[in-house]
């Protein structure tokens, strides 16, 4: 615990453009970056008084970690949270290999492996807090790194040791701890395998460090070209494919296409994101329904009276489905449209729609795995996607060639879409068009 303090202080104190070595680089640029898991509480005043309170509470109150020592050698799965196990073994089983892995999710690592980590965590902690606010390496920007993050890395760190492991995949890679955790596990002789979902990695995954980076959309591989310099990866893997692709891609292998509607929009949940105070939640919300404002435009303009919404997960979870019915129908009322919902699980039925629109979602790059029309509409994210990349023939930045673009799409097959684009790379070889 104590020396894992010392790292952090270290990581901290020294500027960044000072570190000696490039992976100490990566590392500290990442380590004080929000957290999507951490609320809304991630900078300032009240983020450091709560921070100081567990100092005191947290070795009193936390759960002692129990760890088993294991001969076997297994490989061990890091995770966010236990709900998503069923769905990481089927997707390292499609297209890895068998193996026996234990899971490790940090959910379950907010705690103490001893007696004496809780008192090591008592007095580091007091060191730690002042650092945070005489912090010198110009990215401060009063942000203060999570005393939670540093519980979980030494769980961690000690399960890896006693379970004798030799390989780690890692899921959820874009929390600030990611690329520490890796570095110490590394120099522990652990082979470390970054998972980072099919979202591109100009997102949340420009700094890596992995013993090897399994790739899950065919732009990430275009883009490690560009983060040479922030990035340390041993070996890029052959196209595995979306986290979720698993569970459907028989369903998709040689399905037939006869979609029942001609648009529709997946949704990211940006308004609720911004109800509920995630750090991204407005910039969404307002992107959002600007996106849908003028997609409308365009469908009355075309002739095209039918409009379907493909909720996100979050907002058909059973807290929200109410107030998501009653924004999409106050969102449609505003807008003179009858905005019809589709709560069926986007990935199982992408056949319903000819063209499916989004803004960042997800599940575009889900769609362009399995070779259906897709349209991405964003024209505030700067520099992405690579100009010289076929990836930017899907994006549409410009609202005044919107009505083309999707009066395109609508009389191309699937594969005239792909190929008129240049993307059949993009899907797996194994789905026929």
């Amino acid at each position: 615990m104590f020396h894992l303090a010392l790292q952090l202080a270290f990581y901290l104190l020294v500027p960044k453009r000072s570190h000696s070595k490039n992976r100490n680089r990566i590392v500290a640029n990442e380590l004080f970056k929000l957290s999507f898991r951490i609320g809304g509480i991630q900078n300032g005043l009240t983020f450091l008084v709560s921070q100081a309170a567990r100092c005191f509470y947290w070795p009193i109150a936390l759960k002692s970690i129990e760890v088993e020592v294991c001969n076997e050698s297994p490989i061990l799965v890091f995770d966010g949270v236990i709900q998503s196990k069923l769905q990481r073994e089927n997707f390292l089983n499609f297209y890895g290999d068998i193996e026996k892995r234990k899971y490790v999710f940090r959910d379950d690592l907010l705690g103490f492996i001893s007696f004496s980590d809780r008192v090591l965590y008592l007095l580091c902690s007091f060191i730690l807090i002042p650092l945070t606010v005489i912090s010198r390496n110009g990215s401060f920007l009063g942000r203060v790194f999570s005393l939670r993050l540093l519980l979980e890395v030494r769980a961690l760190q000690i399960i890896a040791i006693k379970s004798s492991c030799k390989k780690v995949y890692m899921f959820n890679i874009f929390e600030p701890d990611a690329n520490w955790i890796a570095k110490i596990l590394m120099n522990q002789g652990i082979q470390v395998v970054k998972i980072p979902s099919e979202v591109p990695l100009k997102f949340h995954n420009e700094y890596l460090i992995c013993s090897e980076l399994v790739i899950c959309n065919e732009y990430q591989r275009e883009e490690l070209e560009r983060f040479t310099e922030t990035q340390e990866i041993g070996v890029v893997s052959e196209i595995w494919g979306p986290e979720s692709s698993a569970k459907v891609f028989d369903r998709y292998r040689e399905i037939e296409f006869h979609p029942q509607t001609r648009v529709g929009f997946y949704s990211s949940g940006g308004w609720l994101r911004a109800k509920l105070s995630h750090w991204e939640g407005e910039q969404k919300k307002m992107l959002e329904e600007h996106s849908i404002w003028e997609v409308v435009k365009v469908l009355r303009e075309l002739g095209i009276d039918d409009f379907l919404v493909f909720l996100h997960p979050r907002e058909k979870l059973h807290d929200h489905i109410e107030s998501t019915k009653a924004y999409y129908t106050d969102l449609g009322v505003r807008m003179n449209i009858d905005i019809k919902l589709e709560e069926t699980p986007s990935s199982d039925c992408f056949e319903r729609i000819h063209l499916g629109l989004t803004t960042l979602s997800t599940i575009a790059y889900e769609r362009i795995f399995f070779g259906f029309p897709t349209l991405i509409l964003d024209k505030s994210t700067m520099d992405f996607p690579i100009p010289s990349s076929p990836f930017s023939n899907l994006y549409v930045k410009e609202p005044s060639l919107l009505q083309s673009e999707i009066k395109n799409a609508l009389q191309q097959t699937r594969v005239e879409f792909y190929e008129s684009r240049q993307l059949r790379h993009y899907q797996h070889p194994d789905i026929l068009l």
